[in-house]
Order: C-alpha cells, then sequence, then structure tokens
C-alpha cells in the first residue's frame, strides 16, 4: 500500500477538505481556518512542504445564519403574561419588553435611552435613533408608562447615571445590549423552549 506525506498534499486536497469542514461545522469554520492556514505557513517555513497553499484560505465560505422567527400577536401577549412582576428581573424585563413592542425602538436605542428622554408631561419619548441619526418622537401608552414608572420608582438604583435601564446589582452600570439580549432569551426559553432563534 502506497504511503503518502506531507509533501504529497496537493491543492485541490487542501480545497477538498475546506469545503467538507464547511458543511460539516458550519458555525465554527471561520475559526478553523485561520488555525489551519497558520499550520500550514509554519510547515512551508520549516520546510516540510514544498507546496505554497496560501490561496487556498482566500476561499470565501458563506456564514449560516440563525433562522429568525417572528412572534404572533398572541405569543407576544403570551410573552408579557408569564413575567413575574413580583421580581426585580421581571420588573425590568416587562418594562424592557412593554417599550420595546410600543415604540418598536431597537436594542441599541432602548440601552441608550436616558431619563431625559422621557416627557411625562406629554406622555412621549424624544430620542435620536443611533443608526439613522433621525430626531424621533413616539407616544407612550398608559400601560407601557405604568411599566416603565414601576420599573423607575421600584427597583431601579438612585444617583447612578441617567441612562434608563441600570443593572440591579454593584456594581451598577447601564446595560449594554447583551444584557438586554441575554435577559430576553432567558425568560424566551422559558415560555417557548428552544424553538424560537435569534
Amino acid at each position: 500500500q502506497q504511503k503518502y506525506g506531507l509533501k504529497d498534499i496537493k491543492v485541490e486536497d487542501v480545497v477538498n477538505a475546506i469545503q467538507v469542514f464547511a458543511k460539516r461545522l458550519p458555525q465554527s469554520i471561520h475559526k478553523s481556518l485561520s488555525g489551519i492556514r497558520l499550520c500550514f505557513r509554519w510547515l512551508k517555513e520549516t520546510k516540510q512542504i514544498d507546496e505554497d497553499f496560501t490561496d487556498c484560505f482566500q476561499i470565501r465560505v458563506p456564514k449560516r445564519r440563525p433562522l429568525v422567527k417572528y412572534f404572533t400577536k398572541e405569543q407576544v401577549q403570551q410573552l408579557i403574561s408569564k413575567i413575574d412582576v413580583e421580581t426585580d428581573k421581571g420588573i425590568l424585563l416587562h418594562a424592557v419588553i412593554a417599550l420595546a413592542i410600543q415604540t418598536g425602538l431597537r436594542c441599541s436605542d432602548l440601552v441608550r435611552l436616558q431619563l431625559d428622554n422621557i416627557d411625562w408631561k406629554n406622555k412621549k419619548l424624544k430620542l435620536t435613533q443611533s443608526k439613522t441619526q433621525k430626531y424621533i418622537e413616539i407616544p407612550l401608552m398608559t400601560a407601557v408608562a405604568e411599566s416603565l414608572s414601576r420599573y423607575l420608582l421600584k427597583i431601579r438604583p438612585r444617583n447612578v447615571c441617567n441612562f434608563i435601564f441600570i443593572s440591579l446589582t454593584e456594581p451598577f452600570h447601564a446595560l449594554k445590549r447583551r444584557n438586554i439580549s441575554e435577559l430576553f432569551s432567558e425568560h424566551r426559553r422559558k415560555v417557548f423552549g428552544e424553538a424560537f432563534l435569534g
């Protein structure tokens, strides 16, 4: 039986291997290619292979993106009704979800909201959107205003910063997109399991 060594590797062998990896490990192939490329570079520099396979790793492997499902009106109501507003986390989550549903604001805008953005007298939310840099005014429905008020008056840490959504434990800090996403994802899994992605 014929034996093969490192110097017997051909360009088509490397390309075929990359294609197999891309099918088997679509979510991690981009990270894997970086490590494999460094390995082949080292083999070339140490003269363990003669061929330069650098061009093989210029292949663009399409990223596999998760299927994003959208919630129906009934499912949205189910998400809200399942929130335990007897807990601090539940009060925070209810305010975030209620505000997001009514205003349609992106998560990036929600985390940037400050106390000055709320016009309680005229029941409006006034802000400049981060993505479009467009100034907007959004009416605050009574139910949303009540949810927001409950969060601000009952559990939001006082005299910390001007951002609306703040961590509930020390050291206090303004919540980031990741924090909001994790908070919502945890609740979504409790209600629907892993039925929804995104």
